[in-house]
């Protein structure tokens, strides 16, 4: 440790390289993120411009990967990581998708829709959130008014205050703080949950939610059990219940990490010194075999980085439904909103094996991105993504970025 301790002073001293800074090392995301503030759907040249605006994010995360340097491991780590995630995920909302003319999210009117139309005194369609006159056939004007509102972007209050029914929101052209809360959701939502472009592995919303996305703003918002994905990741609807699962796996989680970090301060095999014998508190099976001894550590390690992860994420939704609530943050912090699970059922390993590990039970962060290049790809060859020929050029481009 004393070794990298002076190597990385040496270094900083020299002017062989730059300590890594924050938020200095996020100008090249800030850049991007002011630049998808502009509403560019009008404009063609500036509709071009996020052609040069993510050259220079390529070019400004090159320059901090080769020239940064950090003093803490996983910091060292985070150079790379975020430097190359960074350049993923927006080429994937910037590049291989226009964020601003193709995705939408899920969020409520200002006011319950229903009781405007009430007050018109009959049947009635909504167009940016006020009621107007219809007739018999009010529930058809209704479903396509929908989306002409969710286009127009009408929520305007704040999140906290919004009561009406949800339906899908395009890229709100006004007020400023709304388009900001939208550009920030699609920045950070990297499973896209809420969104038109949700990830596989996450469930669907409810049922009374789906309803209202497709037209029915009358249907009744009612609790029903939790729904589970086909790969195991569970999706409540009742807030209560979801904190109190994130709490008490928080607490296992906690438990396992203590005991791991508790087993690797133990072993000098974690503090650098690879081909130290194994520690004396295993049995002896397990001391006299460099196969298994090098196995309870590749186990060990697995097991740390996973509960590391697995407890991280139970953050979430205890932190915006626990804490935050619905009554601070609107919509993004109902249980609905925050599916329980980052990582989905081990019986994906065991029914689909090396698949069934990435595809369905590790958690599914980064498919998005991965996917984003590959697919942009196929539609412009007119190919469904899910055809024979789509699924094996994802599949080769998936292999090619996990090498």
């Amino acid at each position: 440790m004393f070794y990298y301790d002076n190597l990385y002073y040496d270094l900083i001293q020299s002017g062989d390289a730059h300590p890594f800074l924050y938020p200095w090392g996020a100008v090249g995301a800030a850049v991007v993120f002011c630049y998808i503030l502009l509403d560019h759907r009008q404009s063609p040249a500036l509709k071009l411009c996020r052609y040069p605006v993510f050259a220079f994010l390529c070019i400004f995360e090159a320059w901090c990967i080769l020239t940064n340097r950090a003093r803490n491991p996983a910091a060292a780590l985070g150079v790379g990581l975020l430097s190359c995630w960074a350049v993923m995920w927006i080429g994937a909302i910037m590049i291989s998708n226009d964020c601003q003319t193709d995705f939408k999210r899920i969020e409520r009117f200002d006011e319950p829709v229903q009781d405007k139309t009430d007050q018109s005194g009959s049947n009635g369609s909504i167009s940016n959130g006020t009621a107007t006159p219809g007739d018999a056939s009010g529930l058809r004007q209704r479903k396509s008014a929908s989306s002409e509102t969710a286009a127009a972007g009408s929520s305007t209050k704040g999140p906290n205050r919004r009561t009406g029914p949800v339906f899908w929101q395009s890229y709100p052209s006004a007020p400023f703080a709304e388009r900001l809360d939208w550009v920030a959701d699609v920045f950070c939502n990297f499973r896209g949950l809420g969104w038109d472009w949700q990830t596989s592995g996450v469930p669907p919303p409810p049922d009374w939610a789906k309803a209202q996305l497709e037209g029915d703003l009358t249907a009744e918002e009612k609790a029903q059990a939790p729904t589970v994905s086909k790969t195991g990741i569970r999706r409540y609807s009742d807030r209560t219940q979801l904190v109190r699962h994130s709490l008490q796996l928080l607490a296992v989680g906690y438990v396992v990490l203590d005991l791991a970090a508790t087993l690797m301060h133990k072993d000098p095999y974690y503090w650098g010194y690879t081909e130290s014998k194994a520690p004396s508190y295993l049995p002896s099976i397990i001391q006299n075999s460099s196969v298994l001894t090098q196995s309870y550590r590749l186990l060990l390690s697995l097991s740390g980085i996973y509960f590391a992860l697995w407890t991280i994420f139970r953050l979430g939704p205890a932190f915006f439904c626990g804490i935050l609530s619905p009554k601070w943050v609107g919509l993004r912090a109902e249980a609905w909103m925050n599916p329980a699970d980052h990582f989905g059922s081990f019986s994906m390993v065991l029914d689909k094996g090396l698949a069934g590990w990435w595809g369905g039970w590790w958690h599914q962060t980064f498919r998005f991105a991965f996917e984003a290049p590959a697919t942009a790809l196929l539609g412009k060859m007119n190919i469904n993504k899910r055809s024979a020929p789509g699924k094996p050029f994802r599949c080769s481009w998936l292999s090619c970025l996990a090498a």
